[in-house]
């Protein structure tokens, strides 16, 4: 009997056991599962300074779940990197899914760090050999991506010259090719991108711009890879078709001979006219609960703020005064609307509270302000504001405290903020003196340019409801 009493405890605790196994493993899956892709960029200056802030707010952008490592240095050949890999032990420690691969480079210098081609191509393959034997989260080794280099201009830098120009074509690309196709990695042809966009080379560098298109190129190449391969990207949320989404979208239009708002299901169909008149009415924004509609008309003489109903009904003045008040924006919780008005002290930004209209003043500065945009955690206020150089993208505190810069380059105006408060999306000039459509951070970092037309100006960004 006893006997069987402690065979019995050893089945139990056995079966303990084996349970505490299976929900660990169960935790260890769930959380490899949920964890975002690695992805490790690795090179020179190129990568340093370069491209990955502007792929990682790429994925982000995308809804996509990514963690994007810089391990750039520069001015290293593929010997320098080799070594500082084999020191640093990088690959254990960010433990990558994807490897971004760009040097060669400062390997056509003809200063101390010119490199000959063969030995070019041994590091290359030591590099790549480091980054096979580590084994990744699932066991296999990081999928491997290679850049070609960049074209060296007719008239490059001291460290380089007529040779190192007829190299890059001739020795050191052609050599990334055949390391690419040796070990069945992602070749991504950075060299015949710059060829098309020359313009944005400055000395041997891209510009700020040079740099969005070698990210975009990472990008497409990186999803195209994961798009075909068993293993999806994982996403924050899946995204869906038209036909999936509800609600409503609300829009200004002329069709009718002048502008008027209207609201359309998110296919473009069902489409109503919520206002109609000889007058101005638009700049429609939908209040946090979709129940009602601010917009600014000048029905009355001059612009002022109106609210209404979803459906068009009870269309109410809520601003006056001699002055124009225009571009509305809703706080989060709906009691209040900001806008700006052209008053004695030029333009700024007011706030009227919507239960006993009672208004002030949220800016009161020498500089114009407008086009407010309220944050959704309700915190911060996005507006626009011309100081000594031009328009510029700004942010403060909801009092009006605390005002900083977030970009000031090329024209930039009218910011948007994502439903979760992290990002901003706004229009700048400064890819080709047109509007077109950026986001960036809510500090400013991480600016992307996604509209790239030169022949049409984009303007009015708004985000969806998921982000």
């Amino acid at each position: 009997m006893k006997k069987t009493l402690n065979l019995g405890k050893k089945i139990i605790y056995g079966s303990v056991g084996v349970l505490i196994l299976l929900i660990a493993g169960s935790v260890w899956i769930w959380k490899t599962r949920q964890a975002p892709l690695v992805v490790l960029c690795i090179g020179d200056s190129f990568t340093a300074s370069g491209y990955p802030d502007i792929l990682q707010n790429l994925f982000e952008t995308r809804n996509m779940r990514t963690r994007v490592v810089n391990r750039g240095i520069n001015g290293h050949t593929s010997g320098e990197y080799l070594t500082f890999m084999k020191q640093n032990d990088i690959l254990a420690k960010d433990n990558p899914d994807l490897v971004l691969l760009m040097l060669g480079t400062n390997d056509v210098r003809v200063d101390r760090d010119h490199t000959l081609t063969d030995q070019f191509i041994k590091n290359m393959n030591e590099i790549i050999l480091l980054i096979k034997k580590h084994p990744g989260r699932d066991g296999k080794s990081p999928k491997l991506f290679i850049s070609t280099i960049l074209p060296i201009p007719e008239n490059p830098p001291v460290t380089f010259n007529e040779e190192s120009i007829r190299r890059v074509t001739a020795e050191v690309n052609p050599a990334i090719e055949t390391i690419a196709a040796l070990h069945q990695a992602t070749l991504v042809d950075n060299y015949q991108l710059f060829l098309e966009v020359k313009e944005t080379l400055q000395d041997i560098h891209p510009t700020r711009e040079g740099y969005e298109h070698m990210a975009k190129n990472w990008y497409r190449h990186v999803v195209d890879k994961l798009s075909s391969n068993t293993t999806p990207l994982p996403v924050k949320e899946k995204r869906k078709a038209a036909d999936e989404l509800t609600g409503k979208i609300v829009f200004q239009s002329n069709r009718d001979g002048d502008e008027e708002i209207y609201v359309m299901n998110p296919k473009g169909e069902e489409v109503t006219q919520l206002t109609s008149n000889t007058a101005f009415d638009g700049y429609p924004v939908w209040s946090a609960d979709g129940t009602k509609i601010a917009f600014e008309s000048n029905r009355n003489g001059s612009f002022q703020i109106y609210i209404m109903n979803s459906d068009g009904s009870n269309q109410e003045k809520i601003t006056g005064g001699l002055f124009e008040n225009r571009y509305p924006a809703w706080s989060p919780d709906g009691k209040m609307i900001l806008y700006q008005s052209e008053r004695k002290n030029g333009m700024q930004i007011y706030a009227i509270n919507l239960e006993d209209r009672s208004e002030r003043s949220i800016t009161n500065s020498w500089y114009k302000s407008g086009l407010p945009s309220w944050s959704w955690d309700g915190k911060t206020i996005a507006f626009t504001a011309n100081k000594l150089l031009g328009w510029g993208v700004y942010v403060m505190e909801k009092d009006g405290s605390g005002v900083r810069a977030l970009d000031t380059e090329g024209g930039s105006c009218r910011p948007r903020w994502s439903r979760d408060s992290s990002m901003i999306a706004y229009v700048s000039q400064k890819g080709d003196n047109k509007g077109d459509i950026w986001t960036m951070r809510r500090n400013g970092e991480g600016k992307s340019r996604l509209t790239s037309d030169s022949q049409t100006y984009d303007y009015f960004p708004s985000w969806n409801s998921d982000g």
